[in-house]
């Protein structure tokens, strides 16, 4: 019991450290460059219209300011930027009321690096422990 609760608790301190790495990547400059990559992608295949920006008020804010001149155009033909309580850092990006959306999050992305992370982390506590087992 001993040895999964010390590897919950590296898991977890893991899992927060990520966060917090992918949070900060999350710079209004990045998000600019990502919104503007999604959404030329999307205007290839379909109109950006009722294409809706999901994301903090903070970042909203900043990117209303770092892409205002091709944000004016967007916004006039139905994309639109709305702050959410629920993000903290990065986007999401989607039909409004749509079932089809790109999660930028820092939680998303956390939660995909940490699924590539845990059976590397578990393994390494495996070996370690392993290794250590006659000092247990």
């Amino acid at each position: 019991n001993l040895i999964l609760s010390v590897k919950n608790e590296i898991i977890g301190v893991c899992d927060h450290i990520l966060k917090r790495q992918v949070a900060s990547a999350l710079t209004p400059e990045a998000m600019k460059e990502l919104i503007l990559k999604i959404v030329n992608g999307w205007q290839v295949h379909e109109s950006t219209q009722g294409l809706e920006i999901l994301l903090s008020e903070d970042d909203r804010q900043k990117l209303e300011e770092s892409l205002y001149g091709w944000l004016q155009k967007e916004l006039r033909e139905g994309l639109t930027l709305r702050p959410i309580e629920i993000i903290q850092a990065g986007f999401r990006i989607g039909e409004r009321d749509g079932d089809m959306y790109y999660d930028i999050t820092d939680k998303a992305i956390a939660e995909i690096l940490s699924e590539y992370l845990h059976p590397r982390i578990a393994k390494f506590l495996h070996e370690m422990t392993e290794k250590h087992a006659d000092r247990i």
